[in-house]
This record gives structure tokens, sequence and C-alpha cells, in this order.
């Protein structure tokens, strides 16, 4: 009699199909909810960033003014700018002199990707003056 017992299974040994099935679709939801907002984190520290670089790029501005008495059209003429922001492309955004002059200048960044690496389009000008 214990012989036909050995080969069954009890009831209560495990996870049923449906049991598991179930644990992976509220994972699946879970992790669905969390996908947009670690992507909206990323754009945001990606903008965090551009406006960091839009803060160099300004006082490189400053600083070339300082010299020569005019502000830089092409950021290429800042030579105190690192180089991946010198070529107008870092942190997934790009870089530009929107206007310069001898008294004044305006830069601004423009996400490459709206959304995917960046969320916002800024400047700054003469006075530090940052806005998006």
């Amino acid at each position: 009699m214990h012989t036909a017992k050995a080969g069954r299974l009890s009831s209560d040994s495990g996870f049923t199909l449906i049991e598991l099935l179930v644990v992976i679709a509220i994972i699946a939801v879970l992790i669905a909810l969390l996908i947009p907002a670690v992507q909206r984190v990323r754009a945001a520290a990606q903008d965090s960033a551009a406006a960091s670089d839009l803060m160099l790029i300004g006082k490189a501005e400053i600083a070339f003014h300082n010299v020569t008495g005019t502000y830089s059209g092409p950021l290429a003429a800042l030579t105190t700018l690192p180089a991946n922001i010198a070529s107008g492309e870092a942190d997934g955004h790009k870089f530009s002199i929107l206007s310069s002059s001898r008294e004044a200048f305006v830069a601004r960044s423009i996400p490459t990707e709206l959304g995917k690496t960046g969320l916002r389009t800024c400047t700054i000008d003469q006075t530090l003056h940052f806005s998006c």
C-alpha cells in the first residue's frame, strides 16, 4: 500500500501553474509601470547635465568677452570649453549660440530626442540668466 502513495504527488507540495502565471503577470505589470518613470528620471538627469553645460558655455562666453571685448559667434571659438560641448552636442542635447554681438549673447540647448534625451529647451544670456 505504501508503494501506491509513493508514485503520486500530494496536492499541497507546490504552486499550481495558475498561481505562477498570476505572479508573473503581476511582476510584468509592475515593470510596465516603472519603465516610464525611469525614462522620465533619465531625461531629467540629462536636462540637468545640459543645464550645467549651458552654464559652462555662459561662463566661457564671459571669459571670451573679457579678453576680446566681444562675444563669440561659434562654440568652437570658446577654447575653455570641453571638446564635447564645443562640438555642439553633449549629454543628449544640441548646443548653439543663437545671437552674439559686442554687448550680448544668447546660447541654447535643445534635446536631440524630446522625451528620450531630455524634456526642455533652455537658453542662457550674458548675465547668466538661465531660462527654460
